[in-house]
């Protein structure tokens, strides 16, 4: 009935990209998961004198009420996650826009940023009901607003909000590349 000599095609422990994704769990959980490739392991190594195994692996999650372009970090969070790849984020605020950096901490305790996540928003905890006993979402100001299912959670990339538009998380720049005058 079923072929049991068809060898089965495992996923691969890596694809060798630079990627990272921050996915809502519930109100109160994200989780994420990243990967920096192989040649760009070597070369941040390189550049601080030591093996990848050695840095000191951070996973910095942002937190703003705003949504992008107008989002100014509230706080964040540091978690050292060492040379895990995922990250389950618990006891968050519904209702709050987050982002994930996943860097470096230097020698020098400065943070140093490999990859950053989109922003993305945490439902609502609850949702309140209008007379009609029809389920409304309230919008920041407020206000209730119809449930819309397609609405989605998913908010603009970091590229669209950066001033630095030039920059590229990891990059060395010499001291006029990279400037628009």
């Amino acid at each position: 009935m079923f072929n049991t000599t068809t060898s089965m095609t495992a996923w691969p422990p890596r694809y060798d990209t630079q990627i990272i994704h921050l996915m809502i769990q519930s109100p109160t959980v994200l989780y994420a998961y990243w990967e920096i490739s192989e040649r760009r392991r070597r070369m941040i190594a390189a550049h601080y004198g030591k093996r990848w195994d050695e840095l000191c692996k951070v996973a910095r999650l942002l937190r703003s009420f705003t949504t992008p372009p107008s989002a100014a970090v509230e706080s964040y969070t540091d978690v050292f996650v060492h040379d895990t790849d995922r990250w389950y984020f618990r006891h968050l605020e519904p209702n709050v826009v987050y982002q994930l950096e996943y860097g470096l901490l230097t020698d020098d305790h400065l943070f140093v940023s490999l990859l950053r996540s989109p922003a993305i928003r945490t439902p609502r905890s609850e949702r309140a009901t209008n007379g009609s006993g029809h389920t409304t979402d309230m919008n920041d100001k407020g206000h209730h607003q119809p449930h819309s299912p397609a609405h989605g959670t998913s908010l603009s990339s970091y590229d669209h909000t950066s001033p630095f538009k030039q920059f590229s998380t990891y990059s060395i720049y010499p001291i006029e590349e990279g400037v628009q005058k």
